[in-house]
C-alpha cells in the first residue's frame, strides 16, 4: 500500500492531532479503514435523520426509526 493510499483526514473526535485532524493513524487508535466506514455511516443517518425531520413537518412519525437514528448517532 503506497503512503498515499494510508492516508486519512479523521476530525470526527475530540482528540484530533492540533485540533485539526489525524492524517495517518488516529491518537484514539482509529485506522483508514475505521475512518471511512464511520464517516459513510454518519452521511447516511444524517440524511435519514433529514428525511424524518421533513416526515415531522408533515405530520408522520414512526417510533422505531426515531429509535434507530438515535441509538445510532450515539454509537458512531
Amino acid at each position: 500500500m503506497s503512503e498515499q493510499e494510508n492516508l486519512m483526514n479523521c476530525d470526527q473526535c475530540e482528540q484530533t492531532f492540533r485540533g485539526t485532524a489525524c492524517v495517518s493513524k488516529g491518537i484514539c487508535g482509529k485506522d483508514p479503514d475505521m475512518e471511512s466506514l464511520q464517516k459513510i455511516l454518519l452521511y447516511g443517518l444524517k440524511g435519514m435523520a433529514a428525511y424524518k425531520a421533513h416526515a415531522r413537518r408533515l405530520g408522520k412519525t414512526d417510533v422505531e426509526v426515531e429509535t434507530f437514528i438515535e441509538k445510532s448517532f450515539s454509537r458512531l
